[in-house]
């Protein structure tokens, strides 16, 4: 049997695709109904980076937000990386 594939299944894999480093999800609350949009680093992260402001796991409540938080830690990524690059 064929699963069908819903418009949230969609987005995740357009959101998947985009941040390949990083595993997306979407929770649902306790009577079914769709709820927050997450998103989980695919590695772990060192304590430098956990104190340079990288997050393991981010959540919204929509995908455009999600995406937003997304861009958030891709900008501190690379600052940190540029920092990193110092002499």
């Amino acid at each position: 049997m064929t699963r069908s594939v819903t418009p949230v299944d969609q987005v995740l894999d357009q959101l998947q695709a985009a941040y390949p480093g990083w595993r997306l999800w979407r929770t649902r609350n306790p009577d079914g109904s769709p709820a927050a949009w997450y998103a989980t680093r695919a590695r772990p992260l060192t304590d430098r980076e956990l104190r340079a402001g990288l997050a393991a796991t981010v959540a919204d409540d929509t995908p455009e937000l999600l995406v937003a938080r997304l861009a958030g830690q891709e900008e501190i990524a690379d600052e940190y990386v540029r920092r990193r690059a110092r002499p």
